[in-house]
């Protein structure tokens, strides 16, 4: 029971604000909703272990879940993966749950799964991060599908979408050590493709 429950849950961040003149501790959370992925990168820790397509959060784990969260001041939350996408009914349970208790969600996604019902809960998602790894030649080196397919088009196409259906989208770019000049030289042609009111954010890869 206890395993099962500290697996669903990743990490919890602890920060205090002040409400009606009293300081209250609130909390932050990151939830792991699914280890599963559509996607089988090259360079993914969890690929190589196997790890992403083997193991399942049980069913009951999430009611486990909000039975922890509402004895706590969470007040915002990120949901990640895996693809967190591909577990859309609990991803909704967690959303309709979230929206009863006034928590603000953040998402962390890969951009391939396009869910048109998420607008629906723009009151209280705050921001939906889509990772890509540069310009098309070089997110479709490692960003391939189980078939070998690419998803590079499919991504820019979910961001413009979500976008237009008035969410927060923002993207995220790892820049590796490896091919780290090729990756800077290349921001601008994914500037190109990426809609001018999303933002883009890129982060040097430990080590560099």
């Amino acid at each position: 029971r206890t395993q099962r429950v500290a697996f669903a849950i990743r990490s919890v961040c602890v920060t205090r604000t002040v409400r009606a003149k009293q300081e209250i501790e609130f909390m932050h959370m990151w939830l792991l909703l699914t280890p599963r992925c559509n996607l089988v990168c090259g360079y993914c820790f969890q690929r190589k272990s196997g790890y992403h397509q083997k193991v399942e959060i049980p069913s009951d784990s999430l009611d486990r879940f909000f039975e922890f969260v509402e004895t706590r001041n969470i007040d915002s939350m990120t949901i990640i993966g895996g693809e967190a996408f591909v577990s859309v009914k609990d991803l909704k349970r967690v959303l309709e749950f979230a929206r009863r208790r006034h928590i603000s969600i953040s998402m962390i996604t890969n951009g391939t799964i396009y869910l048109g019902w998420l607008k629906d809960f723009s009151d209280i998602i705050s921001q939906i991060q889509i990772s890509i790894d540069g310009p098309q030649r070089i997110h479709d080196r490692n960003r391939k599908y189980e078939n070998g397919a690419c998803s590079y088009r499919t991504v820019i196409r979910n961001i413009q979408k979500y976008n237009s259906d008035g969410l927060h989208v923002s993207t995220h770019m790892v820049i590796p050590v490896e091919g780290y000049k090729e990756s800077v030289d290349s921001i601008k042609e994914l500037l190109s493709d990426v809609p001018e009111d999303v933002r883009l954010s890129f982060e040097l890869e430990h080590g560099l």
